[in-house]
């Protein structure tokens, strides 16, 4: 079973921030994923937890991009962005349940372990040039 879940990314205004920062690429040999997600913003309201691993962005396979081809994708979205994310691994702790379009909320005691190697296979691979 895959955890793999998906959030959109919708704002009014393309001066409104998404509310995350982006790490890695190719060019960094580390895959891409969430390094940071601002408390309140639009990214954080949509589910998007820091560590969890970017493998689409807007239906694009991210393996193999570098950073600045990431970020031009998440540009073409223009006010509405779709990633598709893997959670890290390990304990895991929400300002609020994430929209039910999202992800399912967890149980209350999970603390959002995961059953499955795919995390960790995301967040330790590195890119080959």
């Amino acid at each position: 079973m895959s955890d793999k879940y998906r959030v959109r990314l919708r704002r009014h205004e393309t001066d409104m921030p998404w509310g995350f920062r982006l790490q890695g690429g190719k060019d960094f040999a580390t895959p891409l994923s969430v390094q940071k997600v601002s408390a309140g913003s639009l990214g954080d309201r949509s589910g998007l937890r820091a560590g969890d691993c970017i493998l689409a962005i807007n239906g694009r396979d991210v393996q193999g991009l570098d950073h600045d081809e990431a970020k031009m994708e998440i540009l073409r979205g223009g006010n509405d962005v779709e990633l598709v994310l893997l959670p890290r691994r390990g304990p895991r702790v929400l300002s609020h349940p994430p929209p039910s379009t999202t992800r399912p909320a967890p149980p209350a005691d999970s603390g959002w372990q995961q059953a499955s190697e795919e995390p960790r296979r995301c967040l330790s691979r590195r890119v080959r040039s």
